[in-house]
């Protein structure tokens, strides 16, 4: 049964409306998860606040429901609707068990792309990365063509960045560069020498994300020596976005036994200044952001069952959402060992601009497209939270899990099927 808003929960002394709950439809708590952070993201919502986007389809209609209502009434508000038009192309979110708060927040997002997508026509000159070129030539073309195949949005705009592998040849050094979409940023963080007593820095597990790899001469055919060689490859990130969305790797598999669990490390991230100028390329280092915590998505529980919960942050203050249980918390509350999303905004003056050059002479022609920690006497919710494992030995260090449609999810809708 739902918990109803009381005075207690309400925001006292404050003039505009207390953020209000969503109702837990079943089984839910991990799409009001990713609403509630969602609803942290203000150049998002105030995109989606706005009239006239009728003709976007029934999917932003709902959205663009669901922010009034968050910014105008305290009741509890039903994402019945959103849900029904995310099932719509991801069947499994249809459904009454319980799924993967990340995922849904990635195919949410997807489908809020293709509602919203504009074309860009962009006369920038094509690179061969194979020849001659500089990173940052390299990077600008690659982001380039990116856009003309997919399209911009205000999505792109706000959660989407990129990242770059270079790869350099150990015999005859020469480097070539790969480039991928940057929205989710995922995060291993380590099982055995810490603990919830014990935590560990979030910027040391960013490191240990884009370390040096050193691959044998059968895995890389070099185009200058002209035969297989043993080459290193560099992780980097080229281009921040706006809002940067970092998973911690809280479910992991054994490879050996296959069996499955939940690390439950309590990993220390920052609330504000964070910056990532030790994993940024070389090309992108001269232009320096640093970050402020907005939201964060939790999950309590284990690997066959567990609950959802947010914090966010809206007009400065914080808040806790449990479906339809909001209450004010304190920052010391935010940093647990159930963070598993985390939520960042630039903050620094001019955070909306790109750290690259946008392309000269753009031409855009809009497309139709229909197409708090949980209580201890809360009775927890069965939860599959299979977050697919991402395999380790893909050929690409980024190409399973960093673009929007990345074969992780193609692997469990597979085995789901």
């Amino acid at each position: 049964m739902e918990t109803m808003q009381t005075d207690e929960t309400r925001n006292a002394g404050s003039n505009k409306p207390h953020p209000c709950g969503l109702s837990n439809l079943g089984n839910t708590c991990y799409i009001n998860a990713a609403l509630q952070s969602l609803g942290s993201v203000v150049p998002l919502m105030d995109y989606l606040a706005k009239d006239g986007l009728g003709d976007r389809g029934e999917m932003v209609k709902e959205l663009h429901v669901m922010v009034q209502h968050m910014r105008t009434k305290s009741e509890l508000f039903s994402p019945c609707k959103i849900k029904d038009q995310i099932a719509e192309s991801n069947t499994r979110f249809g459904q009454t068990s319980q799924e993967d708060s990340q995922e849904f927040l990635q195919a949410l997002i997807e489908k809020l792309h293709q509602c919203l997508r504009i074309s860009v026509k962009s006369d920038a000159p094509t690179l061969n990365v194979e020849q001659d070129s500089t990173e940052l030539e390299a990077s600008e073309a690659a982001w380039h063509r990116y856009l003309n195949q997919h399209g911009e949005s205000i999505v792109r705009d706000q959660f989407e960045g990129q990242l770059q592998s270079s790869m350099t040849c150990r015999e005859c050094k020469k480097v070539t560069w790969k480039f991928d979409p940057l929205m989710f940023l995922p995060v291993p963080i380590p099982s055995a020498e810490h603990s919830e007593e014990h935590p560990c820095l979030l910027q040391d597990c960013l490191k240990g994300a884009f370390e040096l790899q050193y691959f044998g001469g059968k895995e890389w055919y070099c185009s200058k020596c002209d035969h297989q060689a043993n080459m290193e490859r560099k992780p980097s990130i080229s281009k921040l976005p706006n809002i940067l969305m970092v998973y911690l790797k809280r479910f992991q598999t054994n490879y050996q036994s296959g069996e499955r669990s939940k690390v439950n490390t309590n990993v220390t991230f920052p609330l504000r200044d964070f910056e990532l100028s030790d994993v940024m390329s070389e090309s992108a280092k001269s232009v320096q952001f640093k970050y402020t915590l907005i939201a964060v998505i939790n999950h309590i529980g284990n690997i066959t069952g567990g609950h959802y919960t947010a914090y966010g942050k809206h007009n400065n203050e914080w808040f806790s959402f449990d479906d339809s249980e909001v209450k004010c918390i304190s920052e010391d509350r935010i940093s647990s060992c159930y963070a598993y999303v985390l939520f960042y905004q630039k903050s620094t003056a001019g955070d909306h601009q790109q750290t690259m050059p946008k392309c000269n002479d753009t031409k855009k022609q809009a497309i139709s497209d229909n197409n708090t920690q949980q209580h201890p006497h809360k009775e927890v919710q069965k939860c599959t939270a299979e977050n697919d494992e991402e395999d380790e030995r893909e050929e690409s260090f980024f190409s399973c899990f960093l673009c929007l449609c990345c074969c992780r999810t193609r692997r469990r809708n597979a085995k789901m099927d």
